[in-house]
């Protein structure tokens, strides 16, 4: 870690910026301590594991981690300049390896601590869930001694249904070493008090919202392209840890009545991109369909069969649709589609990439990650970005 650190910090003094290649690695380094803070309060061996859920916090943490190494070299490059005037590096790299200590070190472990927490919350979460209909409301229970946080300690003895709002913002814990749990009982709902007020990052349910942090504190000060930035460093980066090898796996619960459909889609897509598909088990939900892979064991991704290149606008609208309900994408995760385009009469790719341009631009399709598209045996892979920026001529590589 020093020497990250160093690396990090002797790039940003003498270049005046950081590459790429060294902020993936510090985000890298968080997100390793706090995806394993994850697994230490929700394990994998759990009874009551649900792996949509650990996908979901972990995809949080990727976030929180892009937003704390963003904050982390904003304030490196504030201390460049003192009085309009560059300081000495032997000033600087003093000034730097503090604010290091604070983000690296204290901070750091406190947000382990923390994540570790919320994780064990999810875990009790998933058993409250379990046992309602026994014990249908929760109690709130402070530690009531001399350093209880006094907004906690009003909230001590509340009793809600399980399904109140009440639990969207003040399951604990609800502060920086917060103390306080939540019990299942059958004693009757109490009023809740008013005027309660605690800091954003920590109203949150992670069981239900899938986050382990509702908010940070890093996003402050950071202008919308930064934020941007930061958002798609989370998902490029944390696609980039995932081992592509092009594999293709199954549930034994597939849906039978289009599996060679599904797996002859999954391998060209998988041989000719390096991205791992997993075709999913079969959900039996009346009027719901069902996504057909997990793409890099993090993304959903739904086949969408078209017969005319116009079914590109009903399509993603149907997609969409269908990611929005939440007993199909619980934490509402960014997905793929994975375009079939065999059927397409008359194929033409230019109106195919007019039709995207319509459904997908900077304020619409925001939860689309990517898209496959396979013609006849051929597969090249888009990003929602491409699309926004018009550069999708490898669609054209389909045809020749």
């Amino acid at each position: 870690m020093s020497r990250l650190v160093e690396k990090y910090i002797r790039e940003l003094f003498d270049e005046k910026k950081v590459p790429q290649k060294l902020r993936e690695e510090l985000w890298g380094y968080y997100f390793d301590k706090l995806s394993k803070a994850v697994d230490a309060g929700y394990s994998s061996k759990s009874e009551f594991y649900d792996k949509d859920l650990a996908r979901a916090l972990k995809y949080n943490i990727a976030q929180f981690c892009a937003f704390k190494e963003t904050s982390f070299r904003n304030t490196l490059r504030d201390l460049l300049t003192k009085d309009g005037s560059l300081v000495p590096w032997s000033e600087f790299k003093k000034e730097a390896y503090k604010v290091s200590g604070d983000y690296n070190h204290r901070w750091l472990e406190t947000e382990y601590h923390q994540t570790v927490a919320n994780a064990n919350m999810a875990e009790k979460w998933k058993d409250f869930e379990r046992n309602a209909d026994l014990y249908p409301n929760l109690k709130f229970v402070s530690v009531n001694d001399n350093r209880v946080r006094p907004e906690h300690k009003a909230l001590d003895g509340t009793i809600r249904p399980i399904n109140d709002p009440f639990w969207n913002k003040y399951t604990p814990p609800l502060d920086w070493g917060c103390r306080c749990h939540v019990v299942q009982t059958d004693e009757e709902p109490t009023e809740i008090k008013g005027g309660l007020q605690l800091k954003i990052e920590f109203e949150n349910n992670p069981a239900t919202s899938g986050s382990i942090f509702g908010g940070t504190a890093y996003e402050k000060g950071l202008d919308k392209k930064e934020k941007y930035d930061a958002y798609q460093n989370s998902i490029n980066w944390l696609e980039n840890l995932q081992k592509k090898n092009g594999k293709v796996t199954f549930d034994k619960d597939y849906d039978v009545s289009d599996f060679e459909k599904n797996k002859y889609i999954a391998e060209m897509c998988a041989k000719q991109t390096g991205f791992n598909f997993h075709i999913r088990k079969h959900l039996n939900i009346t009027g719901v369909t069902n996504p057909e892979y997990l793409v890099n064991n993090l993304f959903l991704g739904d086949r969408k069969s078209i017969e005319s290149n116009k079914g590109i606008l009903t399509q993603i609208d149907l997609a969409k649709k269908q990611m929005l309900n939440k007993k199909i994408n619980p934490h509402q995760m960014p997905y793929y589609i994975v375009w079939d385009l065999d059927y397409v009469k008359n194929i033409d790719f230019d109106e195919i990439k007019r039709n995207l341009s319509r459904k997908i631009t900077p304020t619409r399709g925001k939860g689309i990650r990517g898209m496959f598209f396979q013609y006849q045996g051929k597969v090249v892979h888009i990003y929602r970005e491409d699309v926004i920026t018009q550069n999708m001529d490898m669609l054209d590589h389909l045809i020749k």
